[in-house]
This record gives structure tokens, C-alpha cells and sequence, in this order.
């Protein structure tokens, strides 16, 4: 396992090619590759992949990561066994579904992504996810958060509803079918802020992001 700080200081220079052989398997030298060329493909996951942070250290969401020579994946001390799908959902904005499987490589990256915060605002595991309009989260993260919050408090599941919002704690979910619901509740909150009441303005924000999601609201 090589510290990031020393390869990234050899990325300008002719030994880039042999570094990247040296030290990584051939996963690590593909994903890793396009990660320090720059993207220039547009390919890599900027919002919530891998990156560097102020030392110049590779993290995701608020672990250092690390890749070993067999393409293992390491983060907070526990070892992940690297494939290609998992690869592909770490480091891709938009990951290739023929690559990934929708059972060990979704639940690996379900388990990073509950450890790391990275589908996070800043990272934080109390703040609220991370939410746009991109295929990522569309159609990877919000399912996989979404079947994360299913109550089991009293032993037993309910059917998930087909979106959610984060009430004002940002640790609770109100569970939604129908779009005026929302609508109706963001109205009703929007009155008592008027009124002089600021207690449920993250519960407003999260509700108005919903709707963003939901094409509802499109500015």
C-alpha cells in the first residue's frame, strides 16, 4: 500500500505509468489513473467519490482510503475485496450496471457509504444527504438510503413508499406517496415562518429538495 502523498507528487512526471504498475493492481491503476489525469473523460465521481484533502491524502467522505497491490480497498481498518463493480460505484459518476452486482457490490458499497458519509453534506453523518438530480443518486444512493430507513422498531418492515424527506432533527424520515402531501406540508411550514417561527426551516429546505427531485419544482 503506497501513501497517496507520494504518488501524487509524481503524477507530472514520465514515471507515472511505471508508479501506477508498481503499486497497484490493475483496477487501482485504471480508477486511480483516471482519478489523478485529471478526469478528463468527465468520468470520475466528484460529488461523492474519491478525493484529496488539504494533505494531500486520498479520502472518501471523511476516511482516508486506501488501495493495496490485489486491488483490496481499504478504509477504517477494514479490508474490502475489490472487484471491478465495486470499483465502478466508488469511483464513477455515472457506474456501468453490467459491471456491478445488485447484491454483493451494492451492499460493499451501501456498507462504505454508512461509514464514510460520503452521500453526506459535509461529510457529517447527521446531515442531510447529498441530494441532486444526477443518475448516481437517482438511481443508486437514494434506493439504497431509502431501503436504510426502513422501520424495524418493532420487529417487522413496512412497504417503503416511493420517495422520502428528512424532517428538522435530519435523523427521522417522513415517508411520502403522494406528492401533495409534501406540497401541503411545505405550505403549512412556510405559514409559521411567516408567523415568526424558524424551528422546521430544515425540514422546509429538505422538502423543497424532494420536490426537486420529484421534477415538481424545476428552478
Amino acid at each position: 500500500m503506497l501513501e497517496s502523498s507520494f504518488f501524487r507528487n509524481k503524477l507530472q512526471t514520465p514515471e507515472v505509468q511505471e508508479t501506477l504498475r508498481e503499486y497497484f493492481g490493475p483496477l487501482g491503476q485504471k480508477y486511480l489513473g483516471a482519478l489523478f489525469s485529471g478526469d478528463k473523460n468527465h468520468e470520475i465521481d466528484h460529488v461523492y467519490g474519491v478525493y484529496f484533502d488539504r494533505m494531500n491524502e486520498l479520502r472518501l467522505g471523511n476516511k482516508q482510503f486506501n488501495i493495496n497491490k490485489d486491488d483490496s480497498i481499504i478504509i477504517d481498518d477494514v479490508r474490502y475485496i475489490g472487484t471491478p463493480g465495486l470499483y465502478e460505484l466508488i469511483f464513477k459518476r455515472i457506474p456501468d450496471d453490467e459491471l456491478y452486482t445488485r447484491g454483493d457490490d451494492l451492499e460493499k458499497y451501501k456498507s462504505i457509504l454508512l461509514v464514510t458519509n460520503a452521500h453526506r453534506r459535509d461529510y457529517d453523518a447527521q446531515g442531510h444527504l447529498k441530494g441532486n438530480r444526477g443518475y448516481k443518486y437517482k438511481h443508486i444512493i437514494a434506493p439504497l438510503m431509502s431501503l436504510e430507513s426502513k422501520n424495524t422498531k418493532f420487529g417487522g418492515e413496512i412497504s417503503m413508499p416511493r420517495a422520502m424527506t428528512l424532517t428538522n432533527n435530519m435523523i427521522d424520515y417522513v415517508h411520502w406517496d403522494d406528492p401533495n402531501e409534501l406540497v401541503d406540508r411545505l405550505r403549512l411550514l412556510n405559514a409559521s415562518r411567516q408567523a415568526g417561527h424558524n424551528a422546521h426551516d430544515n425540514e422546509i429546505q429538505s422538502i423543497i429538495e424532494e420536490l426537486r427531485e420529484a421534477g415538481i419544482i424545476i428552478n
